[in-house]
């Protein structure tokens, strides 16, 4: 019913408790899709029944063939009919957040990062409470189920950041679509060059994308790479765009400019951290009356 749909963003639950099934209630509603994150904190059979027609799933590459291939064959048991295979992380990103804060998922808070912590509990009162309320660190559900048993948050947190590989190839990708019978989307392409060769190998669709610069830092900017990429491919298969948008005008743009559809992350995920459910959908109103 859009020209957009909401972007995989993970560990989203810190942000609001179940904030991975609102997020696909309100793109239920709104009739858009949801690309459910390879880190998510609910599972994509929860998502997925929640909203069946619009869940995507968004596959992060494990150091382990095999691991990947059980992540394909758990979304496809599940009944999701679009993979989004996520190309755009090749090494482990430095976080400035956990540089300055010195907490992270996998450390929780230490006797030093402790009186910082206490301060922004003191300034956050609501999502303090409904963090302790729920339990405390969220559970990432979607690698649960592969760490030891009786892992706690902390310990699946880490047990993913072990075995979780950026750095994927060609080979990985070839793979991938042997095993995948939906719809197949590589995310995180720039370059022509490497948007023609995923459509080669036999991707429906590239969506260019930076990963929002977090991952590397001196990557082209997703909206400089959408026309080289759409002039080279447009015409074999579909071109979507993800990065930076912000209002309405930012998918105008990204239309205008070859996209033949967007999507938000940080838009949605505002508005189901500020008011849950009626947030999520207010974000897509807002977006829907700029296009």
């Amino acid at each position: 019913a859009c020209p957009f749909g909401i972007s995989a963003v993970g560990t989203s639950a810190l942000y609001r408790r179940h904030a991975d099934l609102l997020l696909a209630e309100a793109a239920r509603e709104a009739n858009l899709p949801f690309i459910l994150s390879g880190a998510s904190s609910g599972t994509v059979e929860q998502v997925v029944r929640v909203a069946p027609a619009n869940t995507w799933s968004q596959l992060y590459g494990a150091k382990e063939p095999a691991q990947t291939d059980r992540l394909v064959r758990r979304y496809c048991d599940a009944g999701v009919s679009v993979l989004v295979f996520t190309v755009d992380t090749p090494v482990r990103q430095f976080s400035e957040v956990a540089a300055r804060s010195g907490i992270s998922l996998a450390s929780g808070v230490t006797l030093k990062t402790l009186p910082r912590a206490a301060l922004d509990v003191i300034a956050h009162p609501a999502w303090a409470w409904e963090y302790v309320r729920g339990g405390g660190q969220p559970m990432l559900q979607s690698w649960q189920a592969y760490a030891p048993a009786g892992s706690d948050a902390r310990g699946v947190v880490r047990f993913f950041s072990e075995r979780w590989l950026g750095n994927q190839t060609w080979r990985d990708l070839d793979r991938v679509r042997r095993l995948w019978p939906g719809k197949l989307v590589v995310k995180g392409l720039v370059h022509p060059d490497d948007a023609q060769a995923a459509l080669q190998v036999g991707a429906d669709a590239v969506t260019v994308s930076n990963h929002g610069g977090n991952k590397l830092d001196r990557m082209r900017a997703s909206i400089d790479g959408l026309p080289g990429v759409v002039e080279r491919v447009g015409g074999n298969g579909q071109v979507l765009f993800d990065g930076g948008i912000r209002r309405g005008s930012d998918i105008v743009m990204a239309a205008a400019l070859g996209a033949q559809f967007s999507f938000v992350g940080r838009a949605t995920l505002y508005g189901v951290g500020a008011g849950g459910l009626e947030g999520a959908l207010r974000a897509i109103e807002i977006l829907q009356r700029g296009v």
